[in-house]
Order: C-alpha cells, then sequence, then structure tokens
C-alpha cells in the first residue's frame, strides 16, 4: 500500500474487513468488491450490494 498512498488517502477507497455473507449497508452500492473467499453459495446481503460481472481468463 505504500506505493499508492495517495489513493489510499483521497478517501476514495474503503477497506472493509468482517464477515462479507451479512453485507455492508453502510455504504452501499460499490463501484467494485474485491472478494477473496470461496463459498458453496452467495449470502442474499451480499447479493444484493453486488454487480455480477461474468469473466473469463484465456490463456
Amino acid at each position: 500500500m505504500k506505493h499508492h498512498a495517495d489513493l489510499i488517502n483521497s478517501g476514495r477507497v474503503l477497506f472493509v474487513e468482517g464477515d462479507g455473507r451479512k453485507g455492508y449497508p453502510m455504504e452501499q452500492k460499490y463501484d467494485a468488491i474485491h472478494v477473496g473467499a470461496a463459498a458453496e453459495t452467495i449470502p442474499q446481503p451480499f447479493k444484493k450490494e453486488a454487480v455480477f460481472v461474468k469473466s473469463c481468463i484465456k490463456d
């Protein structure tokens, strides 16, 4: 993060650590959400806050 201190200090980026299954309704709707997790199903509160875009990486 030291390489992007200006972006972090700008207030345009918000880092939230917690249980994503419950969503984060205080600041919804989001431009982007990075989720570093795996689950069998997508929790309903998370679905309401997220916009899903199908992406595919080809070799």
